[in-house]
């Protein structure tokens, strides 16, 4: 079963966002930005449904599950203390599965979300694959199929200009591990080491390697729709418990992958 876990939201917000006390910063953290779109979020669906809604008791009118990141965690927390308002509990019950290859959440593909991809996907751990060989395996005979547009990788590596050890290791990384750091810089306006309209262009290229990876012909549409099914089972369980029970709102917070 899932650990439950009454966590301070307030406090909550600033200690995921932190990264611990022995870290200020790490890949992939919800920065201070991300947490004001989130508390915009919470006020714009307060202001349409929370009267609606009407939520008094959080403990039995609240569900809130996140996947074991600070990040989404952080997401989760930040949208319902606005989302809550004028309710303000000082604490709300999550829902956090320490055990990522338990959790709906990732799907049934990966055991987490964020691995890196330079590797042969069919070399990945068994403790890695998740609960589902089949949509494992699809998924990465999808992922193979995926070969970066060849002048986008040259004018890259072109700009970047690096050393050539540093290029060969670079050149294992995915265009979205690429692309990833360089749209948080450009989103908080750092200086790029690369033209902004570049930045761009591996943005569509990254677009268009998720698109194929979860849609695509190649095993991405069913691996797709096998590694989605537990969670969207999920959801229509609580569609179908409506009326039987007091929960008001069920939220989720995760990676899109699912």
């Amino acid at each position: 079963q899932p650990n439950s876990n009454s966590a301070e939201v307030g406090s909550g917000v600033d200690k995921a966002a932190a990264g611990g006390e022995d870290q200020a910063c790490f890949p992939g953290q919800l920065t201070e930005r991300g947490v004001r779109q989130q508390l915009s979020n919470g006020r714009y669906l307060q202001e349409r449904y929370g009267k609606a809604l009407g939520v008094t008791d959080v403990k039995t009118e609240v569900y809130f599950r996140s996947t074991n990141y600070p990040r989404t965690f952080t997401s989760g927390a930040a949208l319902l203390l606005n989302f809550l308002a004028p309710l303000v509990p000082d604490r709300v019950p999550v829902i956090v599965q320490e055990d990522n290859n338990k959790e709906p959440l990732f799907g049934s593909v990966l055991s987490v979300a964020s691995l890196t991809r330079h590797i042969d996907p069919f070399q990945s751990p068994n403790d890695e694959r998740g609960p589902c060989e089949a949509s494992f395996l699809l998924a990465a005979q999808q992922e193979k199929a995926f070969s970066m547009d060849a002048d986008l990788e040259h004018a890259f590596f072109e700009e970047l200009n690096l050393p050539p050890a540093a290029e060969a290791e670079a050149r294992l990384l995915s265009v979205a591990e690429a692309t990833d750091p360089l749209m948080g810089m450009a989103c908080h306006k750092h200086p790029l080491p690369v033209h902004r309209s570049l930045v761009r262009s591996l943005k569509k290229e990254t677009d268009r390697m998720f698109c194929e990876r979860f849609t695509g012909a190649e095993g991405g549409r069913e691996g797709t729709r096998l590694g989605m099914q537990p969670f969207l089972q999920e959801v229509l369980g609580r569609f179908q418990e409506h009326g039987s029970t007091k929960l008001k709102l069920a939220l989720y917070s995760a990676h899109d992958t699912v």
